[in-house]
C-alpha cells in the first residue's frame, strides 16, 4: 500500500490545441512573433510547464516545453502538451494576450487541419531516450536515427532526466516536424507530427517505422482538397498492410475543406 501511494501518474499521450488568428480590418495583420517571451512564459505557467529551449527561422518561433512542444507562426499557434499538464486552461489567457498585443480578433478551430499527423506507441528502443544511454538530446536525436528523418531541418532537441525527449524541427515556409518520446515501461508512446506536404509520404512513414519499430500504429492525414497530399493515403495504406504490420480499422472523411484519413495497424505477435 505504502508503495501505491506514493506513485505518481503521467500521461504519455498528448493533447493538442491548435487556434488560427486574423484581424476583422484589412490594415491590421495581427503577428503573434511579436508577443515577448515573458508573456508565454506566464501562459505556459497556467498550463504547468515551462519553456525549455527556442528555434527561430523566418516563418517560426518553435519552443521545447518540459512537456512537448510549442509553435508560433505570424497567426497561428499550436500547442502539444503531455504529462499532467492543463492544456485548456491557456485558452481564454491566450486570446485575451493575442487582443492586447496584437490588436486582432481569433477564433479557434475545432478540428486540426494540417498535411499530415502520425501516433506511435511502441516497446522497444526506448533505452535510447534515457539517461542511462544517452548523455543529452543530440546524442538520443544521433543513435536513434531521427536526425536522418528529414535532413536539413533546424534541430532542437532535449532529453530529459531520467528519461523522456522533445524534439521540433524546423524548415522553410514554416513547415516543422516535431517528436516526442514517452519510454517509461508502462506507458511507452512515441509521437511524430509534420505539415510537410508530400504527394506520397511512404517513403517517410518507413523511415519514421524503421526508426521505432512500433508494435501499433495510429496513422492520421489531414490533406484539403488542392493539396498534392490529397490523394496520399492510397497507396501508404497499401504498403503498410502489405507489409509487417495487419489493419485494425481504416476510416475516410470528407469534411467541407478537407479530408482525413484514420488508420490503425498493429504488428502480429
Amino acid at each position: 500500500m505504502a508503495a501505491s501511494s506514493e506513485s505518481t501518474f503521467f500521461e504519455g499521450t498528448e493533447k493538442l490545441l491548435e487556434v488560427w488568428f486574423s484581424s476583422t480590418k484589412e490594415s491590421e495583420k495581427p503577428d503573434l512573433r511579436t508577443v515577448e517571451m515573458s508573456e508565454w512564459k506566464k501562459l505556459m505557467k497556467l498550463v504547468n510547464c515551462e519553456i525549455i529551449s527556442q528555434a527561430v527561422t523566418e516563418d517560426m518561433d518553435a519552443y521545447v516545453l518540459s512537456e512537448s512542444s510549442m509553435f508560433v507562426t505570424e497567426r497561428r499557434f499550436i500547442l502539444k502538451t503531455c504529462g499532467t499538464t492543463t492544456l485548456l486552461n491557456a485558452i481564454e489567457p491566450l486570446l485575451k494576450l493575442v487582443k492586447e498585443k496584437c490588436d486582432g480578433a481569433a477564433y479557434s478551430l475545432g478540428r486540426i487541419n494540417k498535411d499530415c499527423w502520425y501516433l506511435y506507441t511502441l516497446d522497444e528502443k526506448m533505452k535510447i531516450f534515457t539517461k542511462e544511454v544517452s548523455k543529452d538530446g543530440k546524442e538520443a536525436t544521433h543513435r536513434s536515427g531521427i536526425d536522418k528523418i528529414i535532413p536539413g531541418a533546424k534541430i532542437d532537441d532535449f532529453l530529459f532526466d531520467p528519461c523522456g525527449y522533445s524534439m521540433n524541427g524546423l524548415m522553410p515556409e514554416g513547415k516543422y516536424i516535431t517528436i516526442h518520446v514517452t519510454p517509461e515501461p508502462n506507458c511507452s508512446y512515441v509521437s511524430f507530427e509534420s505539415n510537410v506536404p508530400q504527394e506520397s509520404y511512404n517513403e517517410l512513414v518507413m523511415k519514421v517505422l524503421e526508426t521505432f519499430n512500433p508494435g501499433k500504429v495510429l496513422m492520421t492525414i489531414f490533406a484539403n482538397k488542392e493539396s498534392i497530399a490529397s490523394q496520399s493515403h492510397k497507396d501508404l495504406d497499401a504498403v503498410l498492410d502489405e507489409g509487417q504490420y495487419s489493419r485494425v480499422d481504416h476510416q475516410f472523411c470528407m469534411f467541407k475543406n478537407y479530408n482525413l484519413t484514420y488508420t490503425y495497424f498493429t504488428r502480429p505477435v
